[in-house]
């Protein structure tokens, strides 16, 4: 199963630094962040 996190705000209020976050501690977020290949579990 897929979860998709939408991560919104104002500017200045930690979207980026958040999105880094999650794609360090998530398994294959950062391949499918990249584009590099699809997550799968």
């Amino acid at each position: 199963m897929k979860t998709l996190y939408l991560i919104g705000g104002t500017m200045g209020v930690g979207k980026t630094a958040t999105a880094r976050c999650l794609r360090d501690l998530l398994p294959h977020a950062a391949r499918a962040i990249a584009g590099l290949a699809p997550a799968t579990r």
